[in-house]
């Protein structure tokens, strides 16, 4: 680690860049405190390193630092990740805060709306999960795996051919294999649930997967 005693910033920023690339992420977090050391303002790298803690599981470091980047700039992209820090720390309500926050000031963040339905399930809130989500296809029509969760809750919810009508959308609209696969995996996770595995039979007998 010499190469970085006397490092520019430049530098540092391509040493975080190439350790996260290979996944050498406890050495990614020692370069990006650097990083945070050498310009503790530039919200681009707090949000950076803030996601590699988030990754590595150490939440409350990625919330300062998130909270920090957002107070130097304030947008969606940061109050998204916050949102998704307070999640992972079941701090349900904040996180739902958050995300209302991105999107009123970026109405039209997929990930946003998509984060916020899992958070909705995340609480067994479905009936919620499931308004987001049609909101969001609303706009986003070839969201498949946004599709498929709509369709998943659904048919948690016993509302079975509304489920139906969203998997065939993404099984005439969709050419990809791993979309499909995705569609009868997330199906056989439920296979226990009422109406699953008759949905998995009529499926399979199509030879879709």
């Amino acid at each position: 680690m010499f190469e970085m005693l006397f490092a520019s910033k430049q530098k540092l920023n391509i040493l975080f860049e190439a350790a996260w690339e290979k996944g050498e992420f406890y050495k990614a977090v020692r370069i990006g405190r650097k990083l945070i050391n050498k310009d503790n303002n530039d919200y681009k790298n707090l949000n950076n390193v803030a996601m590699l803690h988030f990754k590595l599981g150490f939440y409350e470091h990625a919330l300062n630092y998130l909270l920090k980047a957002n107070i130097i700039k304030e947008t969606a992209f940061h109050w998204e990740n916050i949102a998704r820090v307070q999640q992972a720390l079941k701090n349900f309500e904040r996180a739902i805060n958050s995300y209302s926050k991105a999107l009123e000031i970026e109405p039209r963040r997929m990930s946003a709306w998509y984060h916020l339905s899992k958070c909705y399930k995340e609480q067994q809130d479905l009936k919620l999960a499931c308004d987001v989500l049609t909101k969001l296809i609303l706009v986003y029509p070839e969201n498949s795996e946004a599709r498929i969760d709509l369709g998943i809750y659904m048919l948690l919810q016993g509302k079975v051919e509304k489920a139906k009508v969203h998997f065939d959308n993404v099984l005439t609209s969709s050419s990809s294999e791993k979309i499909k696969a995705s569609l009868l995996n997330r199906l056989y996770k439920y296979r226990t649930k009422p109406y699953t595995e008759e949905l998995l039979s009529y499926y399979k007998a199509l030879k879709i997967g």
